[in-house]
C-alpha cells in the first residue's frame, strides 16, 4: 500500500509473527509510522512503512486467496503433460500394526544361558551356546566375546554383589547365586597421623619428621571377624 491509503482508525491485514493478522491504525509514530492494535492478540504494535501492509481487512487480496481443488488437479494435468511430476499426496499413516519384538541384549541372553547351565563358561562358548539357541548372534562382529567379556566385567563392577555374573576364574563367568552372596571385603584400617601438640599445625615438618612420629604411635589392632562372617566364608 501507499502512504496517502493508510487512514487512521481504518483496518488493515499485515504480517506479524509469520502470521497474517487484522490490525486497527490507532495514531501516527513520533519516529514514523503508525501505533496499531493487533486484533487477535489486543496488543500494541508499530507499522514502520506502508509496505507492511497487505491492504484493507474487508478486502481479500490475491495471496490470501486459497488455490481450488480444481486448480490444483488442472495444474497436476499440465505437469504430467509436459513430464514434470505432479503434487505428491501425503500417505495415510498406518494404525494398528504389527510392532517388531525387541531384540534381546548380548549380556541379557548370556544371562540365560547361564541361568540354565550347570557350569562356569567362557565368553567364546556363551557366544557359541547364545547362537545356537537363537538368542543372540553378531554375523558381523569379528571379536563378539571380547566386547561381551568386557561388558560382564563392567557390570561386576558397577553393581558388585548385585551383578548377574560373577567370576570364577580368569576368562570364566557364571550366574550370581543369590542365595550364597561372598562376603564384602572390609577396607583396612586407616592410620591417622597427628602431629605433636607443641607443633603449630600450619607448619610444615618434613617427611622424615612425620615417619618418625608415626612409629612412635600404637596400631590399632584389627578386630576379630564375626560369627556371621565365619559362617559366610567358603
Amino acid at each position: 500500500m501507499k502512504k496517502n491509503e493508510v487512514k487512521i482508525g481504518g483496518m488493515y491485514v499485515t504480517k506479524v509473527s509469520d502470521r497474517i493478522v487484522a490490525v486497527r491504525i490507532d495514531s501516527t509514530n513520533s519516529h514514523g509510522g503508525w501505533n496499531a492494535t493487533n486484533t487477535r492478540t489486543g496488543k500494541r504494535i508499530r507499522i514502520k512503512s506502508a509496505q507492511r501492509l497487505r491492504g484493507e481487512a474487508g478486502k481479500t487480496s490475491k495471496a490470501e486467496v486459497p488455490k481450488a481443488p480444481e486448480a490444483a488437479v488442472a495444474n497436476d494435468e499440465k505437469a504430467e503433460a509436459v513430464g514434470m511430476p505432479a503434487t505428491k499426496k501425503a500417505k495415510p499413516k498406518k494404525v494398528g500394526g504389527k510392532q517388531k519384538p525387541k531384540r534381546v541384549s548380548a549380556l541379557d541372553a548370556a544371562a540365560q544361558v547361564l541361568a540354565q547351565a550347570d557350569k562356569p563358561m567362557r565368553a567364546q562358548e556363551l557366544i557359541a551356546a547364545m547362537a545356537e539357541q537363537g538368542l543372540w548372534s553378531s554375523p558381523a562382529g569379528k571379536t563378539p566375546h571380547a566386547t561381551l567379556y568386557a561388558a560382564m566385567l563392567r557390570e561386576i563392577g558397577a553393581k558388585g554383589d548385585a551383578a548377574r555374573f560373577k567370576k570364577v576364574d580368569r576368562g570364566l563367568d557364571t550366574g550370581a547365586d543369590p542365595a550364597r552372596q561372598p562376603p564384602r571385603r572390609r577396607r583396612p584400617d586407616r592410620i591417622a597421623v597427628r602431629l605433636p601438640s607443641d607443633v603449630h599445625p600450619r607448619r610444615r615438618l618434613p617427611l622424615r619428621a612425620i615417619q618418625a612420629h608415626a612409629r612412635t604411635l600404637p596400631l590399632r589392632r584389627p578386630r576379630p571377624p564375626s560369627e556371621r562372617e565365619v559362617a559366610a566364608r567358603p
